[in-house]
């Protein structure tokens, strides 16, 4: 069966992905705009090696702060204008709260488990 692969944000940019992967990123427990950056560029490089979809695993996620938040939101809107698939999964209330404020739900789709997220980016 196949299983996504699984990133952190720092060796995301150099671990390869096979052609029509999604691949799950995990946020940290605090994404501020560093933090949001480094998952922009993480995300990028894997749909340059040909990933179908992003998924954001924000359960671990304590913090999301709003400059964070946005940047999120713009690369997830340059994600999706280049057709890729985008979900964020798992956020506690809070974080979720910021990811609808700052836009993230209008780019990407909210999932409450990583299985829903991956099952609607197409993993099997």
């Amino acid at each position: 069966m196949y299983q996504p692969e699984t990133d952190p944000v720092e060796g995301a940019e150099t671990d390869p992905v096979e052609g029509d992967a999604v691949v799950v990123i995990e946020a940290g427990s605090h994404v501020n705009v560093r933090a949001a950056e480094a998952i922009g560029r993480a995300a990028a490089g894997h749909v340059r090696r040909a990933a179908s979809g992003i998924a954001l695993d924000l359960a671990g996620t304590v913090t999301l702060d709003r400059a964070g938040a946005e940047v999120l939101a713009e690369a997830f809107q340059e994600l999706a204008g280049a057709g890729v698939g985008v979900a964020v999964f798992g956020p506690s209330p809070e974080v979720e709260q910021a990811v609808h404020v700052a836009g993230i739900s209008r780019r990407a789709t909210v999932c409450d488990t990583r299985a829903e997220a991956l099952a609607l980016l197409g993993a099997h």
